[in-house]
């Protein structure tokens, strides 16, 4: 249960970050 927190909060910061980073800088680490 506790694992799944953790992902579940590590999931959380990794969309919070794609936000503020937004869809042109996703782009370029795409590329």
């Amino acid at each position: 249960m506790r694992r799944r927190k953790r992902i579940q909060m590590k999931v959380m910061m990794v969309l919070g970050i794609v936000a503020l980073v937004g869809p042109n800088h996703l782009q370029s680490l795409i590329h």
